[in-house]
């Protein structure tokens, strides 16, 4: 408890000594994503006055987060990290094209980042781009073949399409890789 403070407060003084350092703003723009996220679980609460509350902190602290990974960008234009964080961001403000598109540009500087494809697969997903997402899947198992959620996810998506041996060798590749897991086992 109280850690998040802490660790704002610290990055604000960073900030003091070394304003022009861009990892210090992008750090404060993911804690505030952070907060937001905390927020948002109240929002499920029965209680009407804790879910409005709760929806205006999440409105402040993802506001709070844009301006600061804002000003990340701003200190250094070519900072993927806080590029990719304000693509989460959107994320988190519903801006799902906002999303895709900041996620696009930063996967466009190093294409070969399955992290920032696999969150890219996610939200083309979402954004019923199906095509897109499947294509992204594919390569990103071909450049990490041990990529268990990628290999979910394209397993998922073959089996909509009716492709259920495709969708069943991405299984097998998970039960090999991952022997451990339960939900992959064979029954």
């Amino acid at each position: 408890r109280g850690a998040d403070e802490f660790a704002i407060k610290n990055y604000q003084e960073a900030l003091l000594r070394e304003p022009s350092n861009p990892v210090f703003y992008n750090e404060l723009g993911k804690l505030y994503i952070l907060r937001a996220d905390a927020y948002r679980t109240l929002l499920s609460s029965t209680d009407e006055k804790t879910k409005v509350e709760a929806q205006k902190n999440v409105k402040t602290e993802l506001d709070l987060a844009a301006e600061k990974l804002n000003q990340s960008i701003q200190v250094k234009p070519d900072f993927a990290q806080a590029h990719y964080n304000l693509g989460i961001l959107y994320e988190r403000q519903g801006r799902l094209k906002d999303a895709i598109t900041k996620l696009e540009q930063v996967l466009s500087l190093n294409n070969k980042d399955v992290g920032v494809g696999f969150q890219l697969g996610i939200l083309y997903f979402r954004n019923n781009e199906k095509d897109k997402a499947l294509n992204l899947f594919e390569q990103i198992v071909v450049l990490q073949s041990d990529y268990a959620n990628a290999r979910w996810f394209l397993s998922a998506m073959y089996e909509e399409r009716g492709r259920y041996d495709d969708a069943i060798a991405q299984i097998t590749k998970i039960a090999e890789t991952n022997p451990a897991d339960e939900t992959v086992k064979p029954v």
